[in-house]
């Protein structure tokens, strides 16, 4: 908690419907790791978060009471900070109340709508976001996002519009984005983006046009892509850039032509790529690729063919593939690959069905899936995964139905969503998860 002259500090702006009011001496707050503020954004004392000021922004408290300042000074309220427990009697504790508000936040839009995009955390914590697609078609625009001020601004524009392209944050702080659907058709260019100038440079050309593919950073620090589709025809061709030369080498091939998959860098170094979607449909089928040898190996299948899943590296080192899509329809199917044992186990299922949604794996260990869409629609929901018991738990809801967006976790640990597609149209707007 934080504050200056008139009061704490925040760098959260929470909507008055997500927050409880301050009780009836309008000083004091019974909910945990909450404070009553005055609020100019209300009408009543509310109880506002503790974990949502901000040290970023005034000096620390140094006095148990104070009062909350977002943006204008509002008037002072003093207030006494929360007890996390609710006493009947002065010997015992008979009840722990828990407080949790809405933990999306909706911020500053972007200037631009998409879906198909990329997000990219640089080295001073602002956030690039690069092409997509919106109603008019693919764009070759790019923009920033600062966490400490809430404002997007605009830097400069790729060479060439596209979406489902990758982008990868270098070793040296450049950004590398890689092929796409572009206005001409599918795309085998690639660019840098340097954040200190803020200015696009082509770079080497891959071998192959590919959209729909993935690209991950080796420990080398090459960048290896993998699969996609070029025409109407999937890939099982591989290449790595090396950012000190600025030139592809095609690599050996995978066993199967994919796209819609996933590519996940394991702690050995190995790249593990699995499911997505081929010549003869959906894929349960795995392999691993290995860098010095350069050779891809098949690894056990997944219990479950998909594709537009998503795959998460957990903290003990397995992977999480999470949902998709099937000739069955929409999968709300979980499975963990234990690298050891090179298995894949069913773990617990969400409680919704979904694909095209985002997977982030968050400070704590758990993993946070958001939106999507299901037989029921484009989704706002979202669920987190605890990997100790294995279970999926429903939290708040995003404000906005989005599918094809992206989520990242920031410097600071909340997770921003930018984005995407619902029903009414392309989305620019974002939100925070905190």
């Amino acid at each position: 908690m934080t504050k200056t002259e008139q009061g704490i500090c925040a760098d959260t702006v929470v909507s008055c419907k997500d927050l409880l009011p301050c009780e009836s001496d309008n000083k004091t707050c019974i909910h945990p790791n909450t404070i009553c503020v005055g609020y100019t954004r209300c009408r009543i004392p509310v109880c506002y978060p503790i974990d949502y000021t901000s040290s970023d922004r005034c000096p620390p408290v140094t006095s148990r009471t104070s009062i909350l300042t977002i943006g204008p000074t509002i008037p002072l309220l003093t207030t006494n900070l929360a007890s996390s427990t609710t006493a009947t009697t002065s010997n015992s504790v008979t009840s722990t109340t828990a407080y949790v508000p809405s933990r999306w936040l909706n911020i500053s839009s972007m200037n631009f709508a998409r879906y198909g995009h990329t997000a990219s955390i640089l080295a001073d914590g602002k956030v690039l976001v690069t092409g997509g697609m919106d109603s008019s078609g693919s764009t070759n625009s790019a923009e920033l996002y600062d966490p400490l001020t809430d404002i997007w601004t605009s830097t400069g524009n790729m060479t060439f519009q596209r979406f489902y392209h990758t982008a990868s944050v270098l070793s040296n702080g450049k950004v590398l984005v890689a092929g796409g659907y572009v206005y001409s058709g599918y795309s085998n260019t690639a660019e840098l983006y340097d954040p200190s100038t803020g200015v696009w440079t082509r770079t080497g050309n891959m071998n192959s046009q590919r959209f729909c593919h993935t690209a991950s950073i080796l420990r080398n620090g090459k960048v290896l892509v993998v699969g996609g589709v070029a025409t109407i025809s999937p890939l099982n061709t591989a290449e790595l850039y090396d950012p000190s030369t600025e030139v592809w080498t095609r690599v050996s091939n995978m066993s199967f032509k994919r796209q819609h998959h996933t590519a996940s860098v394991l702690t050995d170094g190995k790249v593990l790529v699995a499911g997505g979607y081929g010549y003869s449909g959906s894929l349960s089928s795995v392999e691993l690729y290995e860098s010095e040898a350069n050779i891809w190996t098949k690894t056990g299948s997944l219990n479950t063919d998909r594709y537009y899943h998503t795959a998460s590296i957990l903290t003990d080192g397995k992977v999480l593939v999470v949902g998709g899509y099937t000739y069955g329809g929409n999968l709300n199917s979980t499975e963990l690959y234990n690298p050891l044992t090179q298995i894949w186990t069913t773990t617990g299922s969400m409680n919704s069905e979904r694909q095209r949604h985002s997977s982030s794996l968050l400070n704590d260990g758990k993993v946070i899936v958001t939106g999507g869409y299901s037989s029921s629609g484009y989704l706002n929901t979202v669920e987190l995964y605890d990997q100790v018991t294995e279970l999926w738990t429903k939290t708040s809801n995003m404000s906005f139905q989005r599918q094809h967006h992206t989520a990242l976790v920031l410097t600071n640990g909340k997770v921003l969503v930018t984005g995407g597609y619902m029903a009414n149209g392309t989305l620019n707007s974002a939100e925070l998860y905190a």
